[in-house]
């Protein structure tokens, strides 16, 4: 050997952790900024289009709502 001691184990070890977690966050703040996620941020709206029944050209009206409870939708269905 030429007499360099080897590498301790615990380095190698912390060194693999954080490639490892640079390649992580790396890779998915490069994705969050390329595909941004979508939030449904307007719920109201979505629920109200539901009962109204106009949320695609042939909907009709209903209760059957998955955001809220359907008991709500039911509800609301027959006043309009």
């Amino acid at each position: 050997m030429s007499g360099i001691p080897p590498t301790p184990l615990y380095r190698i070890r912390s060194r693999t952790f954080v490639w490892a977690l640079d390649a992580t966050l790396g890779t998915l703040i490069t994705l969050w900024v390329v595909v941004p996620p979508a939030y449904m941020t307007n719920d109201d709206t979505t629920i109200r289009r539901n009962i109204e029944g106009v949320t695609a050209p042939t909907a009709t009206p209903t209760g059957y709502i998955l955001m809220a409870h359907s008991l709500l939708g039911w509800a609301a269905t027959p006043s309009r």
